[in-house]
């Protein structure tokens, strides 16, 4: 090290009282009695080395070390930056920190540059829920419509055809795909509602036959027995265990349960198989 070094310390209090720092090597550093700059415990401060002895050194503080809001730069397609967030840094306090480039491109253009496009090449752009027309140069929203009925897709069509007829043939296919898509979504929804529906008042006779107050359940058919979990602690703080429980169908019920129950399966099988085309074709914003 020589004189001209300058180093960030910490400072904090010594032992005899007097506000101290160490260097990197473990050295303890004493601030320069000729310094009017006086750091108080737990400040960082930029400080040059005067001189090093064996057993310690003396810093002269320069600036306090303090935290500072940088800015983050992002770039529009066109080139043009623009502050995208905000970071801490530590800096000296007589600095403003410099605008640091993230590198990260945003697709659109800018408002000035979005201005001044002719939007010649643009792009038909959809969701489950929504469709557009964009411009694929500036990336600007032409024109947008939500669509949630059949109707909509008609009328969404309609005004592409007339606005926009280079994208007519996609938009075309895509809201015809997803009218179908539309009508067969509803309809499975319509029926997988209906047969929860169905199962739960099923099971909820099986419950009033039964003369249980339970959650969740079924049916050992092969032992005639109905099956349900409790849940136990058996020791203070311990999680809580899940207990297979068992009790004999009653007697005068039992034919009927059995029956219901069979029927309750059949309906979860196809529930589940609607719930997975439901699942698989779910809408996608």
């Amino acid at each position: 090290m020589t004189s001209t070094t300058t180093l960030t310390l910490t400072f904090f209090r010594g032992k005899k009282g007097d506000v101290v720092s160490r260097l990197p090597n473990g050295k303890l550093a004493l601030v320069n009695r000729k310094s009017n700059k006086k750091p108080k415990d737990g400040e960082k401060w930029l400080c040059q080395l005067d001189f090093e002895k064996p057993n310690f050194a003396v810093v002269t503080p320069i600036a306090r070390v303090v935290k500072k809001k940088r800015p983050v730069l992002q770039r529009y397609n066109c080139g043009h930056p623009f502050i995208a967030w905000y970071e801490d840094v530590e800096v000296p306090e007589n600095v403003d920190p410099e605008p640091r480039d993230s590198g990260l491109v945003e697709p659109r253009f800018c408002d000035e540059c979005r201005k001044k496009c002719k939007h010649e090449d643009i792009e038909f752009c959809k969701s489950s829920f929504w469709v557009a027309i964009g411009c694929k140069t500036c990336g600007a929203t032409l024109w947008d419509m939500d669509i949630s009925e059949l109707e909509d897709a008609d009328r969404a069509l309609a005004e592409i055809e007339k606005r926009f007829p280079q994208v007519a043939d996609e938009a075309r296919e895509f809201l015809n795909e997803w009218k179908q898509w539309c009508t067969e979504y509803v309809e499975k929804s319509k029926n997988y509602n209906k047969l929860t529906k169905k199962i739960r008042e099923l099971k909820n006779k099986i419950i009033a036959m039964v003369g249980r107050e339970l959650d969740d359940f079924y049916i050992d058919t092969e032992r005639q027995q109905v099956v349900w979990c409790e849940y136990h602690q058996f020791a203070p703080e311990e999680p809580y265990d899940a207990v297979e429980m068992r009790a004999p169908l009653p007697e005068e019920h039992r034919d009927e349960i059995l029956k219901i129950w069979s029927e309750v399966v059949e309906l979860k099988k196809r529930a589940n198989e609607l719930h997975w085309w439901l699942t698989e074709n779910r809408p996608i914003e």
